[in-house]
């Protein structure tokens, strides 16, 4: 999605690409693969 909005290639290096990303999305962001399946109820 960062690549749509900014419509640019990802940055090359991790610190990069998470300040663009709380940049856009600010720091509340959550990976859902990585939420535990407990609180879905699976």
């Amino acid at each position: 999605m960062l690549k749509i909005i900014t419509q640019s290639p990802l940055p090359l290096h991790l610190d990069s690409f998470v300040h663009q990303l709380a940049y856009f999305f600010g720091y509340n962001i959550f990976d859902l693969k990585r939420t535990p399946s407990s609180s879905w109820g699976y």
